[in-house]
């Protein structure tokens, strides 16, 4: 993808150009995510009735639904998937008029009240790489070390950064990260870019799929210092670029 029309081979070019494609970039690339179409069959459970119904639109905070029967606004929905949570709760804050054909409903829910392991808490979960995120990142593989805060004399572990965004990343290490641990995270070089440096806390940590590797979700702590968050734009920007 080539945003601004800025030259994969040298998007570093110091003529304004990588400057007006970050600023871009915001208003295109990491927009809140408002929603996303799929077609996942799941179990609905309401007003004493069990039926089958299918996904068809995924907001952050509701879920529209195809529904065999009309159900009225204000109804619970209880949703399930056999093998995937378990169900959750959800009330139909709106429903297709009386004629309509094929049947639509909206249910809604509470994202931070959304019991862990729930079926709809780990949809958002597998979509986000963890509930909440509202930007998206962009694939990369640029070395880097985490420096943790919270434990004195623990040294840097080195590790690669799997993805990029303005308010944080995916890391991949040897380490299995505790939850919540304030820390300096150190990437790059980056092709010319010097080391780029952002404080966060670690948000998440799974097995990455590798043998005795992890990865961390790392959210960065705003307001991130303006000369880092520029560096951070030229970071997006170059990946954007030579995606």
């Amino acid at each position: 993808m080539n945003l601004g029309g800025v030259p994969p081979t040298d998007p570093h070019e110091k003529n304004g150009r990588l400057d007006a494609m970050f600023r871009d970039g915001l208003r295109t690339l990491f927009t809140p995510l408002d929603e996303r179409e799929c077609d996942l069959p799941v179990r609905c459970e309401s007003q004493g009735k069990v039926f089958e119904a299918r996904i068809t639109r995924i907001r952050v905070a509701t879920l529209r639904l195809r529904v065999p029967v009309r159900l009225p606004k204000g109804a619970e929905v209880k949703l399930s998937r056999p093998g995937y949570g378990t169900p959750t709760a959800t009330r139909v804050v709106k429903a297709s008029p009386a004629q309509a054909d094929p049947i639509e409903i909206e249910v809604g829910y509470i994202v931070k009240q959304l019991p862990r392991g729930s079926f709809v808490y780990d949809l958002l979960r597998h979509l986000s790489d963890g509930v909440g995120r509202s930007h998206p990142r962009i694939p990369a593989d640029i070395p880097g070390k985490l420096e943790i805060l919270d434990r004195d004399g623990y040294p840097p572990v080195e590790g690669r950064i799997i993805n990029l965004g303005i308010a944080g990343c995916g890391f991949d290490s040897p380490v299995d990260w505790p939850l919540g641990n304030r820390i300096n995270l150190h990437a790059g070089p980056l092709a010319r870019l010097r080391v780029l440096t952002v404080p966060g806390r670690i948000a998440h940590c799974k097995p990455s799929g590798q043998l005795h590797r992890w990865m961390a979700g790392i959210q960065f702590e705003m307001p991130i210092p303006q000369r880092q968050q520029e560096l951070l734009g030229r970071y997006i920007a170059f990946l954007a670029a030579t995606e």
